[in-house]
Order: structure tokens, then sequence, then C-alpha cells
């Protein structure tokens, strides 16, 4: 896969969070065009590098974590 591809699949997954409307694992996979084993990869480099993320089972959806200062 091509670097320019990976980075807008990233910027993709990172918008989907931000609006809080993913739905399910299977879901995100299904509208980003990716595995769920590539997705969950995906989760992982994000909190890799601090960013943090959570499913609300509610909500059914990916969020990022606010941290209160």
């Amino acid at each position: 896969m091509a670097y320019e591809d990976y980075c807008l699949r990233m910027e993709s997954l990172q918008h989907y969070i931000r609006q809080e409307n993913t739905g399910c694992a299977k879901e995100l996979a299904e509208q980003l065009g990716i595995s769920q084993r590539t997705l969950f990869h995906d989760l992982e480099v994000l909190r890799a590098k601090g960013i943090e993320i959570q499913y609300d089972k509610h909500k059914r959806t990916y969020h990022f974590v606010k941290k209160n200062r």
C-alpha cells in the first residue's frame, strides 16, 4: 500500500471518530474499506502515539478521550 493511501485512511479514521458516529468495529471497518483486523491495528497505532480512544457501547461509537487539564 502506498504511504499516501495509508495517511488518507488514518485521516478518515480520525474524522469518523471525531464525529462520534462510527458504529461498531465491523461497521467502521466497512466504511473505511478495510478489515476489522486492520482497523484494530490502526487504532493501536494511534494509541501508541498517545491518542486516547475508547468505544462507548451505549452510543455505539468510538470517541477520543478528552483530558482534563
